[in-house]
């Protein structure tokens, strides 16, 4: 066995044998809310909300710089104007599909976007409260730590300047 396996079975041997004592802790701490009734609630968090009709006037940008990059990259415009031929109707035709890939955007793509962001965070935000609601020293020690690493990291900041 090479050195850093035997340190690597050392390490996880120490860790299992000083962390059985909290595992139990906050096992007994579950049950503990579990025989007291209190009920853990699935909630829903829209931290983001869908744009106004103002903001959404800069989808034409969007549009420019994702669907229509993507589409001139691929030259569907030069295939478009060979296969209508004629500059005028080419000209119409491009509108058409600039409105069609402008309301693609309005109405689908950034509207299911926001809505996975929001489930995402939903989903993170309750993930976080069922294991403070199970293990509430885990939650203390959680909000500790990134207090502890924010104040960490203003301090090596300032230092640093």
């Amino acid at each position: 066995m090479k050195w850093y396996q035997l340190e690597i079975k050392k390490f996880i041997k120490e860790t299992l044998n000083t962390s059985a004592f909290a595992i139990i802790f906050l096992l007994s701490l579950s049950t503990w809310h579990f025989a007291l009734g209190q009920a853990f609630d699935w909630q829903s968090i829209t931290l983001i909300s869908e744009p106004s009709i103002f903001q959404r006037l800069l989808y034409s940008a969007l549009t420019f710089a994702t669907l229509g990059a993507i589409l001139y990259e691929f030259g569907f415009y030069k295939f478009l104007y060979r296969v209508i031929g004629d500059w005028q109707a080419y000209k119409e035709a491009k509108k058409i599909i600039w409105l069609l890939l402008m309301g693609l955007m309005f109405f689908i793509i950034v509207p299911v976007t926001v809505n996975v962001l929001n489930y995402i965070i939903s989903f993170g935000y309750n993930v976080f409260n069922l294991l403070a609601f199970l293990f509430p020293p885990f939650g203390l020690a959680f909000v500790i730590s990134i207090v502890y690493f924010v104040f960490k990291g203003n301090v090596n900041s300032k230092v640093l300047k």
